[in-house]
């Protein structure tokens, strides 16, 4: 019994280090699941693990783990969210994912893998950011204010904008009788894909300023 509560502790230790590892970047930029959250996922899974393998002999670990596994979607589908042109929170939700995987190999004693799990997660997901700023610099910002008739026809912008690889970076809508206004910041890699945007809206009869 000593045993297995000195393994207990040391469990609760490590999840709890891996969480704030992992959770600690999504905290400084404010996202919806950061450092108490993610933290506790690993805890959690871990201790489930742990439970599965030491408090039920007769039964299959693997469908706690399985369980787990479900769990955490749920848990990840909340902090996805969506707006009119754009979805926002996946990153923080693979976050949760991988925080749980990491929980339950510390979970099966299987430490060193989380531990080179959590630092090689923490190291994409900042190299990655720092990667990304350098070549969202490269990108060329375009301003477009559009005149739709309908809210329907966010659909069909939105679209374009999926298709032709582009990135919204702000927008903003208005609404009054006479129809819908929006003003869109995109960037682009290249021109060339902004002046297939524009050659869109002309054949679908959109009106824009630029």
């Amino acid at each position: 019994m000593e045993q297995d509560l000195g393994s207990f502790i040391y469990v609760i230790f490590i999840s709890t280090l891996c969480g704030f590892i992992l959770g600690f970047e999504r905290e400084i930029h404010n996202k919806p699941a950061g450092l108490k959250t993610i933290t506790l996922v690993v805890i959690g899974s871990a201790v489930f693990t742990f439970v599965s393998i030491k408090g039920f002999n007769t039964t299959d670990e693997s469908r706690v783990a399985a369980q787990i596994v479900s769990g955490i979607g749920f848990l990840g589908a909340g902090v996805i969210l969506r707006s009119e042109l754009k979805v926002i929170g996946l990153t923080t939700a693979a976050t949760l994912w991988v925080a749980a995987a990491v929980g339950m190999l510390i979970g099966t004693g299987l430490v060193i893998y989380a531990i080179i799990s959590t630092v090689v997660v923490f190291v994409i997901i900042n190299l990655f950011r720092v990667f990304e700023a350098k070549l969202a610099g490269k990108y060329m910002v375009f301003e477009i204010t559009i005149f739709l008739d309908n809210e329907d026809d966010l659909y069909i912008i939105r679209e374009l904008v999926e298709n032709l690889g582009m990135k919204v970076e702000k927008f903003e809508i208005d609404k009054s009788s006479a129809g819908i206004i929006l003003k869109l910041k995109v960037v682009s890699l290249l021109v060339l894909f902004f002046d297939n945007f524009i050659k869109e809206l002309k054949r679908k009869n959109i009106k824009y300023s630029l």
